[in-house]
């Protein structure tokens, strides 16, 4: 199915570059044609997200819908970072993060009390819990399941998210983004699967939460799930971590080699 979706946009729509899963069958895609613009329309059991600066989003009912005729428009320029979750989507303008996604999930979306209650949940609205933050503006954003992340240039890193009635990835996630606390240590990139979550620190440690059943965590097999954040055991040899990344059930280290 995904390869049919692929064949299908890249033979309509020429500049189609970049593609991110998540999970509730919604496609947003973005191409760098004469106008340059987002996509979104529906894929059975993923979304798909295609960034692009100086763009606007289109949203499609279906997989079949034709690229000319989008359901909704929103003009967004300069986007730095587009993710997924399971219901939500998110975007960084500007160090500004704006949501949308599923009302029924709005704890995905961060715009608890004192947030944007304008804006519809179907559409992009601003975290306001994310303007003004004491170690400056939000320079990454990621998300997985029903979790969102966002990293400051300052190193804090503040999460939300949450569903009703299934345990959240962590103990005091909520609709209102907070600051992780860490055993202290300072954030340099962050990573969500569906069930799990990964930090790389500054002082490049792994720590890893959640579900671990496909060996995830990073704990050995042994360690099918952990409540509690527990540091990751990395023999670098020589090297050091840049960034880190999340599947739905996997993990990712980007490294490179110590001069």
């Amino acid at each position: 199915m995904r390869d049919e979706f692929t064949k299908f946009w890249l033979e309509e729509n020429r500049g189609l570059e970049k593609l991110v899963l998540a999970g509730n069958g919604r496609i947003v895609s973005h191409h760098g044609k004469l106008e340059a613009y987002f996509h979104l329309f529906n894929l059975k059991d993923c979304t798909l997200l295609i960034p692009f600066p100086d763009a606007s989003v289109h949203e499609y009912a279906t997989f079949a819908s034709s690229p000319k005729e989008p359901t909704h428009r929103w003009p967004i320029d300069d986007v730095q970072f587009l993710v997924a979750g399971q219901t939500h989507f998110a975007f960084l303008n500007d160090g500004k993060v704006y949501t949308w996604g599923d009302e029924r999930y709005d704890a995905c979306l961060g715009r608890g009390a004192g947030s944007d209650k304008l804006t519809p949940a179907d559409e992009p609205g601003l975290v306001t819990h994310l303007v003004d933050l004491p170690t400056g503006p939000i320079c990454k954003i990621v998300a997985g399941g029903y979790a969102s992340a966002a990293l400051t240039r300052g190193q804090d890193l503040y999460v939300w998210g949450g569903r009703g009635n299934q345990d959240s990835l962590l103990s005091d996630i909520s609709g209102d983004p907070i600051p992780l606390d860490l055993h202290g240590y300072d954030v340099s990139d962050a990573a969500i699967g569906d069930h799990h979550m990964m930090v790389l620190t500054t002082e490049q440690t792994i720590w890893t939460i959640g579900e671990g059943v496909n060996g995830q965590l990073g704990l050995g097999q042994e360690c099918q799930s952990s409540r509690e954040w527990r540091q990751v055991a990395v023999n670098l040899r020589g090297r050091e971590i840049v960034s880190v990344a999340a599947g739905p059930k996997s993990s990712f280290l980007l490294v490179r080699v110590i001069a």
